[in-house]
């Protein structure tokens, strides 16, 4: 079901190969259907074949095979990626911890010490316990998130200042579980909806003075949750920092075409449609 990527070959002959490493096999049990992935040994360079989608049942769960990327070799030298398993937000999940560039020499060797290096820092977002899905799924593995604190170059022994990351935390999202997302799948901190198909209210198609109604989750967007553990600002190892300012999009509705004039939830007019209907950016 999906491909990776294993060499590539300039028009003058010169090549960029990639070397992956196995992944341990493991099932996932949250949400359903839960996916197992499978780890497999390839030879990137003996022309190996994508990962296939296998199992019991494809109805009720999906077998991956997993592979991740272990170095990067290219005519002058090569990158090392040093990733260990100690996430606690995904079960088995990785981390990469650093990345080497090693100087290729005249003779085709490889210098013993890496010429750069480039360390990463992480922590988590703490999101909401959503109580709608019960005590099982209040966790560390749904209710965590990974994040990048920062990147630091260090070149010949010299340790230069880092890169660093904030983010946009005073406003909290929900656990992985929970079914507060909007139309676009972005937190709106309607925690209390138990599905994600949403309420619809609106004309009959064929008699003009009866109104239909279904109750269902509110998929609004709403500017107040949706930038929640969004990307605030990078400072720069010069001292200089550029700070990320976001806000929802939205659309021209008397130029735009529209199947009906229905709501979401409860009625409101057509001039609040603009607001409703919104897309934030990625």
């Amino acid at each position: 079901t999906a491909w990776y990527l294993d060499k590539i070959v300039s028009p003058f002959g010169n090549s960029i190969a990639f070397s992956y490493r196995q992944d341990t096999t493991y099932t996932i049990d949250l949400g359903s259907p839960s996916d197992e992935r499978v780890g497999v040994n390839i030879d990137c360079y003996a022309g190996s074949v994508p990962p296939v989608q296998v199992g019991p049942n494809l109805s009720s769960r999906r077998r991956y095979t997993n592979v991740s990327l272990d170095s990067v070799l290219f005519d002058n030298g090569c990158l090392v990626f040093d990733v260990t398993k100690d996430r606690i937000d995904l079960e088995n999940g990785k981390r990469l911890n650093q990345i080497d560039y090693f100087f290729k020499n005249n003779d085709g060797s490889y210098q013993l010490s890496p010429d750069k290096s480039f360390t990463f820092t992480y922590d988590y977002f703490q999101g909401l316990e959503d109580n709608d899905m019960g005590p099982s799924y209040s966790d560390t593995l749904v209710n965590y998130r990974m994040k990048l604190l920062s990147v630091q170059e260090q070149t010949e022994g010299d340790t230069l200042p880092p890169h660093t990351f904030s983010y946009y935390e005073n406003v909290k999202l929900p656990s992985k579980t929970s079914f507060a997302r909007d139309h676009w799948g972005y937190n709106n901190g309607k925690t209390q909806s138990i599905g994600l198909i949403p309420g619809f209210w609106g004309n009959h198609p064929f008699y003009d003075d009866v109104t239909l109604s279904l109750s269902g989750a509110d998929r609004d967007p709403d500017p107040a949750f949706t930038y929640a553990f969004t990307l605030k600002e990078i400072g720069y190892p010069t001292g200089g920092s550029t700070e990320f300012i976001f806000e929802n999009h939205t659309f021209d509705l008397p130029k735009s075409q529209v199947n009906d004039y229905a709501g979401v939830n409860t009625p409101q007019g057509l001039d609040s449609l603009e607001t409703t209907h919104s897309l934030t950016p990625s």
